[in-house]
Parts: C-alpha cells; structure tokens; sequence
C-alpha cells in the first residue's frame, strides 16, 4: 500500500511539475504622442507663439474596420482637434507608408480626409467651432505611419497638416478684411491602440 501511495504521489508531482504555466503577457507600452499648433498671419507679420500639447492633456482614438483607418487627436481642455482618415484600399498590407492629405483639387495621391477643429466657445450645453475639411480647403500635409505591431495593434507614426489663407479659426464671423492666417499642426504618436 506504501508502495501505491507512493507511486500516486510521485506521478501527481509530476504531472504537477511538467505542467508549464501560461507566460503572462507583457503589460502595452505607454502611449506617447505630443501635437504642436501655430497659426501665421502673412499680412500683418505675426504669429501666435503656438502652443504645444503633450500626451497628458490630449485624448487619442484609432481605429480601423474593413473601410479605412481613422486617426483622431482632441483636447478636451484645449481648443484643437484635427483626425485623418484613410481608406482601406490606400493602406499598404502592414500600414506602415506616407500617406498625402487629400485636397480639394483632388490631388492624383492624395488620399487622406482631413478635418480640422479650433473651438471658440466651450460652455455646458454649447460649443462653437470653426471646421475645415480637405474637401473644402487647400490642406498640405501627410501621414506618415513608421510601426504597427499587429499583434497588439499599437501604432506609430507622425503627421501635419497646412493651410495657408484661410479665416482666423479664432474669429467666430470674421469682419471683411480681417488679415488671413496660416494654419499649421504637427504631431507624432507611438504606441497608440487601435481600437
């Protein structure tokens, strides 16, 4: 009986032993991305010193379904939001490419929806915004996607966009005359989920 006792206890070790737990995965690296906004008036030769976002005050979103990739950049305290989409059949097969904003000549290429946000007035219960769309404006700029990790479906990359003489996003009804303004916003990101 010692003897089958024994033997029991010896097998149950190891089977015990030889089972191997489950590796646990790796924790997603953090997400970083930072966006930098300027706006230019040629006329009157002044600028606004620009102001630059990091990660901690924006709100990031990507996602990708069988009819393109979005990419949006918002700040909720702020008063910028710009997003990019790019069709399905534009992507390359690991996403990773340059990629042209779409203009409103639609340029051969130039494939990227574009839409820009300056919010005036943010009050509960109303918002007040000046949009420009790449369908309506002459936008310049790319999207330039440097690393997906498709297993994570974390992405890197970096973008921008220009406007030159537009009405200032600042100006709720700009009076005739008012000087034009040069729009400009950068940004990079790394690591960012896609949903």
């Amino acid at each position: 009986m010692k003897t089958f006792i024994a033997l029991c206890l010896t097998a149950a070790l190891a089977a015990g032993c030889s089972k191997k737990e489950a590796d646990p995965q790796p924790a997603d690296p953090a997400v970083r991305a930072d966006m930098t906004r300027t706006f230019t008036f040629p006329a009157s030769s002044s600028s606004d010193a620009g102001l630059t976002y990091s990660q901690k005050s924006m709100r990031l979103f990507g996602q990708r379904d069988g009819n393109a990739l979005v990419l949006a950049f918002d700040v909720p305290e702020g008063s910028d939001f710009i997003s990019f989409t790019i069709p399905t059949a534009a992507l390359s097969a690991n996403l990773q490419g340059t990629y042209a904003l779409r203009d409103r000549q639609n340029t051969a290429g130039a494939v990227v929806e574009t839409q820009y946000a300056y919010t005036i007035l943010k009050v509960p219960g109303a918002t007040s915004s000046q949009l420009f769309f790449s369908n309506g404006n002459t936008m310049v700029g790319k999207v330039v996607i440097t690393a997906y990790d498709s297993q994570r479906r974390l992405l890197a990359g970096s973008f921008e966009m220009a406007m030159d003489g537009v009405n200032d996003p600042r100006e709720r009804n700009p009076a005739t005359g008012t000087p034009r303004c040069n729009v400009k916003v950068t940004g990079k990101f790394e690591n960012l989920q896609l949903e």
